[in-house]
């Protein structure tokens, strides 16, 4: 990683004497000047959290000075510019360009946010005898962590011919709190949460060539990728008496992977164009010792032989093959004291290929139909020394998939897009393999109208119906889901100075199948259990210019959300799950800014938001954040 990045810098600087020698462009001399334009912002941001942090889920939730600027600078032939907003220590983006006529472009970025992370309630002890113990060994802690990402790139263009060298190195870092939940694998039936310290750090290097060679443009890149836990690999726990045992448990392995790209491609702007692109790489866990190598390949070829037909064919290939040992070594309950060697499943090797069409038919000047058909196949391997079939996943699968749409512009002012599709599965005999649906249609569809030039209207929705029957195994039963969504956004501008839009969102899940029970006395299958959760989200804005220097825009919106599952408890030891998986709240969400100017260069920005949560079941879930930011704002 340090290679690259002095290679980066080294070009940086070499860059400007080489590039002095070239020709100066026809037409005459460049032009320089010193344009120097710039606009910052200073300020102080208030943060005021009550209850459940999750209000502000995004949000660092301490006040502190904040601020932001945007720079530019082309004294040509150079170019500069520098952009930057800081709300606080974990929340803040930055980004420098620079470029030497069209030799040299550098591009550095670093950005940075806070996540709150939910603590969630692992269940209550089991007072029987021998019942299952429940235990949070950090019952107030509160979780989150920072995601810095810090990446720069440098593309280098020789002056005369279109060859380019792109340079690149990134680092990801995620720093804090998380919640650890684990069994304890030497007792009967421990279940554990406590606090862990996260160091994630992931590290990328990528150098890519690129050039013309005829009628065809090539890219080829290599890339690579390293991650590791800087601060603790393992998490380390002592079981209760009698056993006492020391254990490590949760490893978060260190990652490494390498991958080479090939592109090429024709003009994109013929009647005729061709792209292939073609990748293999590898992926190691340098703790397990597991092995992966893949391959991903792409070809799309396009064919337009009149104005008003298209055709298009798309190939999709990936592959992946695992190679993982045949043996660990681990302390297990029957001996708690010398490591025992267990055997390890074998991995899952698979290949995916897909094959679609495309044809696009412009049948009047107001109508364009299209019609699409995909084929898509899944082969796993059987593996050996798993002849039972473990992993219960089906060795092939293949699907069909059929669409049509349309696009009719009823005038210049309305206009209709929709589209239905139908994907059917073979599905094996006495499969158990639910990860896929045996059947799903789909309907989609857009209304925009803008019959005046004060207003205008968005509808669009969308409805999904998947079906999977023939299962095999316990199951018993069909499983059916169904997903619906719709919106609708309205847009009225009010003379010179004012501007509404009210909108209103809708979200549905739904699903009812079989599940099964694993108890002592063997696998009971119960059919027809219910799934389903909905959203109604409302929100409007407004904006009014309370004078030539005086803007003032505002926001609300309120979500309804419910869901649950609800099992008829009639299994011995199953009443009482559905209480678990009961939701219903209630999010409501304000803000206004207000943006005054004082002269061409002097202003002030006021911005307020505020977000609460209610709980409508038991109020666990309350909470509110709020908000406030005032800037100084001077431009020239």
């Amino acid at each position: 990683m340090k290679k690259i990045i002095y290679l980066i810098a080294l070009i940086v600087l070499l860059a400007p004497p080489l590039r002095a020698q070239e020709k100066a462009p026809a037409g005459g001399q460049y032009q320089l000047g010193s344009p120097f334009e710039g606009d910052v912002n200073l300020g102080y941001r208030f943060n005021s959290t009550t209850g459940n942090p999750m209000a502000g889920e995004y949000e660092y939730q301490h006040s502190s000075a904040a601020g932001s600027a945007l720079l530019e600078y082309d004294p040509l032939p150079h170019r500069v510019l520098f952009e930057t907003y800081i709300q606080n220590k974990k929340d803040y983006f930055g980004e420098f360009d620079y470029s030497y006529k069209d030799v040299v472009m550098l591009n550095m970025l670093s950005r940075s946010l806070y996540h709150n992370l939910d603590h969630y309630s692992i269940g209550q002890t089991d007072t029987a005898p021998g019942g299952r113990t429940v235990t949070d060994l950090n019952p107030g802690d509160l979780y989150g962590m920072s995601d810095a990402m810090n990446r720069i790139q440098v593309r280098v263009k020789t002056p005369d011919f279109p060859f380019h060298i792109f340079l690149e190195a990134k680092t990801q870092e995620k720093h804090g709190t998380i919640q650890q939940r684990f069994m304890n694998s030497f007792t009967s039936g421990d279940k554990l949460a406590r606090s862990r310290d996260i160091d994630y750090e992931t590290q990328e290097a990528k150098a890519t060539v690129n050039s013309h060679l005829g009628p065809v443009e090539v890219e080829y890149s290599h890339g690579t990728k390293k991650f590791s836990d800087t601060h603790g690999k393992v998490m380390t726990d002592t079981s209760p008496a009698p056993t006492a045992v020391t254990y490590t448990h949760n490893l978060v392995p260190d990652l490494e992977s390498s991958v080479d790209t090939v592109k090429v491609h024709t003009s994109h702007t013929g009647r005729i164009s061709a792209t292939a692109t073609y990748s293999s790489g590898e992926r190691k866990n340098t703790d397990s010792n597991v092995k992966t190598s893949f391959v991903n390949a792409a070809g799309d070829f396009g064919w337009i032989p009149t104005k008003d037909l298209t055709f298009a064919v798309k190939y999709r290939h990936y592959s992946v093959d695992q190679d993982n040992p045949d043996i660990i070594t681990a302390l297990t309950v029957a001996s708690t004291s010398t490591p025992t060697t267990l055997s390890v499943r074998n991995a899952i090797n698979y290949q995916r290929d897909i094959m679609s069409g495309m044809v696009r038919y412009r049948a009047t000047d107001k109508l364009t139909l299209r019609a699409e058909y995909a084929f898509e196949s899944l082969t796993r391997d059987v593996w050996a020394g798993d002849p039972a079939g473990g992993w219960q996943l089906d060795d092939k699968v293949t699907k069909n998939t059929v669409r049509f749409g349309a696009t009719y512009r009823l005038t210049n002012k309305l206009m209709l897009r929709g589209d239905v599709s139908r994907q059917t599965a073979a599905v094996p005999a006495d499969s158990v393999d639910n990860t896929y649906p045996e059947t799903s249609d789909t309907a989609r569809g857009t209304l925009t109208w803008t019959p005046k030039a004060w207003f205008s209207w968005l509808l669009s929705g969308g409805t999904v119906r998947e079906e999977r029957g023939n299962l095999g195994g316990d199951f018993t039963g069909t499983r059916t889901t169904e997903r619906n969504r719709a919106l609708t956004s309205v847009t009225f501008i009010l003379g010179k100075k004012t501007s509404i839009t009210p909108s209103y969102a809708f979200f549905q899940n739904k699903q009812n199948g079989p599940i099964v029970y694993d108890s002592a006395g063997g696998k009971i299958a119960e059919t027809g259990v219910p799934y389903a959760d909905t959203a109604h989200v409302a929100s409007l804005s407004a904006s009014y210019a309370l004078a030539d220097a005086m803007l003032l825009t505002a926001e609300a919106g309120r979500s309804w959300s419910r869901g649950n599952w609800q099992n008829s408890g009639a299994v011995a030891g199953s009443s009482g799950i559905a209480d678990l998986t009961s939701i219903k709240t209630v999010e409501t969400t304000a803000g206004a800014d207000l943006d005054v100017r004082y002269t061409k260069n002097l202003g002030t920005e006021f911005r307020y938001q505020i977000r609460k949560l209610d709980d409508i079941l038991d109020s666990s879930q309350d909470g509110t954040n709020q908000i406030v930011l005032a800037t100084l704002t001077y431009r020239w």
